[in-house]
């Protein structure tokens, strides 16, 4: 169970996020050295499976998959992938089929010294090995997987560049969800012979065709990639049509994230060039195509207020088709901006037109990176990544997650690790919501032995604490209970006869029903407390004078009330107990409590 509070006329300034997670949980390998978890997937269940890669006892890196329970942060099974070479095997992307397996794909040095596309699946009980592929193209210059995307049936694509004697090309490939044997392979080079084809993200529409877009040159005279979106046929891979976008400067154009609607429309995300002047040349590029032949539905850039340069890397569709993409925006170089800040746009998918669009920066002089966007059932954004501050002695980078309301694009919660302190560093790499919003993010943090270790974490989804930026908020500190109230007590002053709101976030996490009560004052000071739910209902009973009107919790759910404090007569201050409850005998429970 946790508590946040948050003044309600204040809360169109929240703008920072406080408070532990459900569970963090790291892994150290057995050599004690570098390991970093690069990408995450739930199951249906809400359990966690991450992969990425481990130094070994040989000393080379090995591809780690883990799965972790969903509800305490356990490790289930974990299976270690020793590659040929036992030099570099590592996790690039996993996904979980309807049946809980889990198939993950990375690259391996092969024979040749050369990196490999390694696909595997596991067992979602226990982590057997159910099969195994790896692709070797056959040249010397390497094999290099990005994006792994499972159909309605469980067969699994893998999408990446590949060297074909010429350059690097596009090349994917379908194996069988049974026994992973290959289904089809298709390289794609664009129009020019000796393209370099670099294949960013795959996706998938309702007949099983596959969609995958990225960057490659389109004619010898041009050197500049230009957007490059093919669609290939389920069954054998067939080539059904090509997009190619260039850009209104004739320059360089990239491609990063596809996503495929509930219409089967593919929709693209990039960066396009537009030659306006140094630093401010680049803007998002956000398109939709038809998914019969490619032709263009809507097509939008956007260039940020600070007109930087701005890089749209990941996109996801909430459920009504609309588009949100999101990524880094270069501000402007001068005495109040540096480095990037997260830009983020949302499109309506019917015609593109642009709902809204925000910037967040932790600070005026830091660098924050996009790693990860997903989406929570009610369409608010939730995005990983990290950020440098550059104004800190120790300026090392740190773990940062945001939530954003999918209606405006306000901030809704931050999340910085509290890592990242005295030169240690963490990163998110991937983020994923289960069915109850509750946000999981992964990556790697600075370890007890001075190297990096495996970080998941698992957030709740009204984030485990809030605070507006208001002079004078005051954090009340964590608690430990064990059927025992807060040991803290707030006092805030009030002007006779005035009155004050909050918005009080209660989470019961815990596996049984827990009760609360707000106590209203001490002594004989005249202080109402009212409860409200979200829907401005009064759940209870005014508490005066001291007394206390408790609540009843269901294990697993929230209460989202609105605490209303009115002080009558000329009593000059109000106290509040935030919290008293019976837990039974669970002692883990941490409360987190934040008053204004």
């Amino acid at each position: 169970m946790k508590i946040s509070t948050i003044p309600v006329l204040l809360a169109s300034v929240l703008c920072a996020f406080a408070g532990d997670p459900s569970w963090e949980k790291c892994y150290n390998g057995p050599a004690n050295a570098p390991d970093h978890a690069e990408a995450l997937a739930l199951d249906s269940k809400g359990n966690a499976v991450v992969t990425g890669f481990s130094t070994g006892t040989s000393g080379g890196y090995d591809m780690l998959t883990a799965k972790f329970s969903g509800k305490t942060g356990r490790r289930i099974w974990e299976q270690r992938y020793d590659g040929p070479t036992s030099q570099y095997d590592k996790g690039i992307d996993v996904a979980v089929d309807q049946q809980g397996n889990v198939v993950v794909v990375g690259q391996s040095i092969g024979t040749g010294n050369n990196y490999d596309y390694y696909t595997a699946k596991y067992s979602g009980v226990d982590g057997t090995l159910l099969w195994q592929q790896r692709f070797d193209g056959g040249y010397s210059n390497g094999d290099y997987p990005i994006d792994l995307v499972l159909d309605a049936q469980g067969n699994a694509i893998v999408t990446g560049w590949s060297y074909d004697n010429n350059n690097y090309s596009y090349y994917t490939v379908k194996y069988a969800a049974a026994d992973g044997t290959p289904v089809w392979g298709a390289r794609y080079r664009g129009d020019y012979y000796n393209s370099y084809g670099q294949a960013q993200a795959v996706d998938v529409d309702s007949q099983g065709n596959v969609v995958v877009t990225g960057q490659s040159y389109t004619s010898y005279y041009s050197g500049n990639y230009d957007i490059h979106t093919v669609k290939y046929a389920a069954a054998d891979g067939a080539v059904l049509w090509t997009k190619i976008y260039n850009g209104s400067a004739n320059s360089t154009d990239y491609g990063y994230d596809v996503a495929v609607d509930g219409e089967d429309n593919v929709v693209v995300a990039g960066m396009t060039y537009t030659n306006r002047g140094y630093n401010s040349d680049w803007d998002y590029y956000t398109a939709k195509y038809s998914g019969t032949d490619g032709s263009t539905i809507w097509e939008q850039g956007l260039n940020s207020l600070n007109n930087g340069r701005d890089e749209g890397q990941r996109v996801v569709l909430n459920k009504k088709g609309d588009v949100c993409v999101t990524g880094e925006s270069r501000n402007n170089y001068d005495e109040d901006y540096s480095g990037y800040s997260i830009l983020t746009a949302m499109y309506s998918g019917s015609d593109g037109a642009l709902l809204w669009n925000q910037q967040h920066s932790v600070t005026g002089y830091s660098y924050q990176y996009v790693t990860g966007l997903t989406m929570d059932s009610k369409g608010n954004p939730v995005i990983a990544g990290y950020y440098r501050d550059y104004l800190q002695q120790n300026n090392a980078y740190k773990l940062l997650g945001l939530k954003l309301n999918g209606k405006n694009g306000d901030l809704l919660w931050k999340k910085i690790s509290p890592y990242g302190q005295k030169n240690h560093i963490s990163r998110a790499a991937s983020v994923a919501v289960d069915d109850a919003d509750r946000v999981f993010m992964t990556g790697y943090t600075t370890g007890s032995k001075n190297s990096s270790d495996y970080l998941i974490m698992k957030c709740g989804p009204l984030a485990d604490g809030l605070i507006s930026n208001v002079s004078g908020s005051k954090y009340l500190g964590d608690d430990i209970y064990n059927q025992h109230a807060l040991k803290q007590t707030s006092t805030v002053f009030l002007a006779p006869g005035s009155t004050r709101s909050f918005n009080v976030v209660i989470q019961n996490d815990a596996p049984m029903a827990a009760t609360y009560a707000f106590k209203g004052s001490a002594g004989s000071q005249n202080v109402s407390v009212f409860y409200t739910d979200e829907k401005g209902q009064d759940i209870t009973s005014a508490v005066r004078n001291g007394t206390y009107r408790t609540r009843k919790m269901p294990p697993g759910t929230n209460d989202v009330c609105n605490v209303r404090v009115s002080v009558d007569g000329d009593a000059p201050r109000w106290q509040i107990v935030p919290i008293k409850m019976h837990i039974g005998d669970d002692d883990t429970l941490k409360i987190v409590v934040w008053v204004n």
